[in-house]
């Protein structure tokens, strides 16, 4: 009667621990604590990721490609027109500064033609050799100096008159000039490259004599 007692309780508590195992409500699992449930949308982006992973980036970097190449032709464009600009302006100061320069010279010039025309008179009246030699040299340094800045001296005599160039101041026949061509300078002119700094006064030859 004992055993018939220890097997019946034995029964018992099996069937007590299938009944508590089978009431007991299945929980959650340990490992998944603490994590958020993940929704639809998020396992597809997910998907899509991992399938295009072993795709190449050529559609990620043309985008990039063309707005590099876009900045570069922008920064060139700007690169090349500050270079226009500076040229023009490295053109624009050089022709300013000769200019400048050229009005310089052609002011120290007409201070000196002055000095040159008193030079003329005197070799005009000079009496002797020695004065007139002495005077020659002075002139002919004088128009060394002219030439250093530029300027020159306008030859006149036996030239053909040209209202542009020469003042006239009187016509005279002559047998040894042609008609309309120079005897004589009465004050001499100079030019530049620029253009007339003053003008020749001439004599014009009208010819042979009618007598």
């Amino acid at each position: 009667m004992g055993n018939e007692e220890r097997t019946e309780t034995t029964d018992n508590v099996e069937d007590i621990n299938v009944n508590d195992a089978a009431d007991t409500p299945e929980g959650p699992d340990l490992a998944d604590e603490g994590k958020a449930p993940v929704s639809e949308t998020e396992v597809e982006v997910e998907a899509e990721v991992i399938e295009n992973a072993g795709e190449p980036e050529e559609e990620y970097l043309e985008p990039k490609q063309e707005q590099l190449s876009e900045e570069e032709e922008t920064f060139r464009e700007r690169y090349v027109r500050l270079l226009a600009d500076f040229d023009n302006y490295r053109k624009r100061a050089s022709k300013d500064l000769s200019l400048e320069r050229q009005r310089g010279r052609r002011d120290a010039a007409e201070r000196l033609l002055p000095v040159f025309d008193s030079l003329d008179m005197g070799l005009r009246s000079a009496k002797d050799d020695a004065t007139r030699g002495g005077l020659t040299a002075v002139r002919t340094q004088l128009l060394q100096v002219f030439e250093s800045l530029g300027i020159q001296k306008i030859e006149t005599k036996g030239e053909k008159f040209d209202p542009e160039l020469h003042e006239a101041i009187a016509h005279m026949a002559s047998a040894e000039i042609a008609e309309g061509h120079i005897t004589d300078e009465s004050r001499a002119g100079f030019e530049d490259s620029v253009g007339l700094l003053r003008a020749p006064q001439v004599v014009v030859s009208s010819g042979e004599s009618a007598e």
